[in-house]
């Protein structure tokens, strides 16, 4: 993903700059945007372009972190990406455990 904006900066670095970031080595400290972070626990790497939190074990690519950032007026989406069917012996559906994008589980039954 290529993050400069037609003005040669780096939009992510900015938003994570604003985020309390602050540059260790190769990389930058910021306010992590999965969870309320008081204290600078997410770490960008821009060679990488990776990012990971420390406290809430989060991470992933600039994408991701674009979308969580809301960088260009980009929000979160939380689309299916895979579904996994649990039935009985009858096979009768009982639920579903849903995949979501951005990475998360959810599950649902039937009405």
């Amino acid at each position: 993903m290529d993050t400069r904006s037609s003005t040669g900066t780096h939009p992510l670095i900015d938003a994570v700059m604003a985020r309390s970031g602050r540059r260790e080595g190769g990389e930058i400290r910021f306010l992590c945007p999965a969870h309320q972070d008081t204290n600078p626990s997410a770490r960008w790497n821009p060679a990488k372009e990776t990012w990971f939190c420390q406290a809430c074990k989060t991470g992933g690519g600039a994408k991701d972190l674009a979308l969580r950032l809301r960088i260009d007026g980009s929000t979160p989406k939380n689309e299916i990406v895979a579904t996994y069917d649990y039935r009985d012996e009858a096979g009768t559906l009982l639920y579903q455990v849903v995949r979501m994008e951005p990475k998360d589980f959810r599950q649902r039954r039937p009405d």
